[in-house]
């Protein structure tokens, strides 16, 4: 991540050109959502965006699922089939002490809106999201907070807060640790969990996902990076969630039995324009 700051009067104005595009193409084990499996088989996930200004970004992502887990879900056989798409829109700043005189470092503030898009075969039904977050990306390691508001769906409140840290090993390849824990409101952890015995839902709020990932980033060109990564996913604060969540993923991956961590890992190239 830069480490530069820029003047608050306008967006972030270090750009070659007034629109910049991003594609990615990743593959990974699984698709989780607050440390739960939304599927637990692997995925295809083809992405593109346009940033304008330097601070401005739209973009398109596509959930394609690889396996049938859908069927077991009870939402349609999914097989090589699209069944979420993801738009968001994102506006970012970086302000710094040449901005304000009481800001220590530079700081980093983003705001956003999310749509999530369901085919009707999936019977899932379609959401939109606001977002925010902030972080320090000029400290050794780098905090951030993020803020997500589920409006349409079940009004839930989603926080998270992460460290991470980019390490460059050698002259083009980089490996970036990180961490994170989640805390979701009722009708956040309602709107996944289930209750006591698979009864109604878990009228609770807490502790979610705790999140620990690597990734290894080789940057062939300027343009042109290609990451792999593992990571680890657990409830380890909250009884009440960890228990139900060992029920959401039994019911969700027949392999699962009585646990209620996850491994995902991946892989993903992306190219800038």
């Amino acid at each position: 991540m830069s480490t530069s700051c820029y003047a608050s009067l306008s967006c972030n104005d270090t750009r070659n050109s007034y629109v910049e595009g991003t594609a990615s193409i990743d593959f990974t084990s699984k698709v989780l959502s607050y440390g739960l499996p939304d599927s637990s088989k692997p995925n295809l996930l083809p992405y593109g965006e346009l940033t304008f200004f330097d601070c401005l970004s739209a973009g398109s992502r596509f959930y394609i699922d690889l396996t049938d887990i859908g069927e077991r879900m009870g939402r349609g056989d999914r097989t090589f089939d699209l069944w979420e798409v993801d738009m968001p829109v994102d506006l970012r700043k970086r302000f710094s002490s040449k901005d304000c005189v009481w800001i220590p470092t530079c700081v980093e503030i983003g705001i956003g809106y999310r749509y999530e898009y369901h085919p009707s075969r999936t019977h899932i039904s379609d959401t939109q999201f606001w977002l925010a977050d902030i972080s320090l990306p000029d400290i050794w390691v780098v905090p951030r907070l993020s803020y997500e508001r589920d409006v349409i769906r079940d009004n839930g409140t989603y926080l998270n807060f992460s460290l991470s840290k980019e390490i460059e090993i050698f002259d083009s390849v980089s490996i970036v640790p990180s961490v994170s824990q989640g805390w979701g409101d009722v009708r956040r952890v309602a709107g996944y969990l289930p209750g006591p015995d698979m009864v109604g839902r878990l009228d609770h709020s807490g502790l979610m996902d705790a999140f620990f990932r690597l990734d290894i980033v080789w940057k062939v060109s300027e343009r042109v990076s290609v990451s792999v990564f593992a990571a680890y996913s657990e409830f380890l604060f909250d009884h009440d969630i960890r228990k139900s969540a060992r029920n959401y993923i039994r019911q969700s991956d027949a392999g699962a039995h009585n646990r209620s961590w996850s491994i995902p890992f991946g892989l993903s190239v992306k190219v800038s324009m």
